[in-house]
């Protein structure tokens, strides 16, 4: 607010890029306005159109200053940027890494990925704040890299930074001598989120190593990272653990969005991870833990499905909330989808085979159950896309063929009953 004020004093003497600041911050506050359906009164109507403005006005900005010259605010203009970017163009995952790529440079440019500590020029307010700022800018390569299935720009090698310590913002000020010891993960703060958010996602950043690698790796190696994952998600805190769907219903918004998240990334990274060894893992007792674990993982994001499906529906509104990036139209349950349908594929050849496997009657209902419900769920929007309805045509083929199975299978142990009933208990002896 100071710098704020500041500016209104004085206009002539503030710097582009806190001007481009300004409009970039104002430019996503319109954006999540119009995207949530939430505007105020002041702005019914108008909040697309302010955003566009806004928008244009951080564009002129940018072409009037200079990234490159490292001066303040640039680092957090482009983060906006990026966010709204990503807020604005949900589906268009590949743009959005290429913009987070261009904020990483700058940001080693800018020497970020090396720890204030050792710099005494910077001081101990400002060195905190710039860990923050690094932390969500390693998230945004990762998750993005993740997303798109390629490279990540920064290596864990390249940097030295600390974790910023999970502390509220009222701790911190600028003429502090010291930093705070940092709270427990389980108090609730500002960052508490970003920070457990961290543990998961830099997990997932060897995993898009290992499995982009152009080397062979192990078995032990994937086996690793799964321990890693699960000890991630293990340590999260209570109040970022996924609850009932009924108990959700009277939670705070903010609060769900970020156990969803976590939720969704969790079980997406096991599923890539583990995809490759799925159907090994059904045979071949060396690979069942991939097996078990993608299996449970595609389940559960189907859950995730279903439940975001039913909020839209409760809340009277079906238009996708590309703000939050999950919804129940996410190209990520298509991976979940696919992953049960080969899980079938493969069943059915086994039985075709005579090497019928042991199922548990009760999982098998509960797969069919999830793939009826997401079949549904795509099937509402095979007109949004191309892509959704290419779903819906091969869920809508795997359960037409299941039906056709068991209908077929019904009528023969009709016929089998009938036969019985004609037939005799024992047969008669003549003579």
């Amino acid at each position: 607010m100071k710098q704020y004020q500041a500016h209104w004093e004085s206009p002539s003497e503030t710097q582009i890029m806190w001007i481009e600041l300004l409009f970039s911050i104002l430019s996503l506050i319109m954006l999540s306005f119009y995207l949530n359906d939430e505007e105020h009164p002041e702005y019914e109507g108008t909040s697309q159109s302010l955003y566009e403005l806004y928008r244009l006005r951080t564009a002129q900005c940018f072409m009037m200053g200079d990234i490159t010259k490292c001066a303040p605010h640039t680092i957090e203009t482009m983060i906006y940027n990026c966010m709204a970017e990503w807020a604005r163009n949900g589906d268009s995952e590949t743009r959005v890494w290429i913009v987070v790529g261009l904020l990483v440079r700058v940001a080693l440019q800018m020497g970020y990925h090396r720890d204030p500590s050792q710099y005494p020029e910077i001081s101990i307010f400002q060195g905190e704040v710039r860990r923050n700022v690094w932390c969500f800018v390693q998230g945004l390569d990762i998750l993005t890299s993740f997303l798109v299935g390629l490279p990540s720009t920064i290596r864990t090698i390249d940097s030295d930074t600390l974790a910023p310590r999970n502390l509220h913002d009222w701790e911190l000020t600028e003429n502090m001598t010291a930093l705070p010891e940092s709270r427990s993960l389980e108090d609730e703060t500002p960052v508490c989120y970003m920070l457990a958010k961290r543990k998961i996602i830099s997990v997932a950043g060897d995993i898009i190593s290992l499995i982009g690698s152009l080397n062979q790796h192990s078995y032990d190696e994937v086996l690793d990272l799964d321990d890693k994952m699960a000890q991630a998600y293990k340590e999260l805190s209570a109040h970022l653990k996924m609850d009932t769907p009924e108990r959700l219903l009277n939670e705070i918004p903010y609060l769900v969005n970020r156990r969803i998240q976590l939720e969704f990334l969790y079980n997406q990274n096991v599923c890539v991870l583990h995809r490759k060894f799925l159907i090994r893992g059904r045979t071949d007792a060396r690979f069942s833990r991939s097996y078990q674990r993608c299996m449970e993982s595609a389940l559960h994001l189907l859950d995730h499905q279903q439940y975001l499906y039913a909020e839209t529906k409760i809340k009277g509104s079906t238009k996708p909330r590309h703000w939050y990036r999950v919804t129940h139209t996410s190209h990520e349950f298509i991976l979940a989808a696919m992953i049960i349908c080969l899980d079938i594929r493969y069943r059915k050849l086994e039985e075709q085979s005579s090497r019928r496997l042991d199922y548990d009657e009760s999982e098998q209902a509960k797969i069919w159950k999830s793939l009826e419900f997401t079949c549904n769920i795509w099937k509402e929007e095979k007109h949004s896309s191309p892509e959704a309805a290419k779903v819906y045509q091969v869920l809508s083929q795997v359960l037409s063929t299941h039906a056709m199975e068991e209908n077929l299978g019904f009528v023969q142990g009709q016929m089998v009953q009938e036969t019985s009933r004609q037939l005799p208990l024992f047969p008669q002896i003549n003579g």
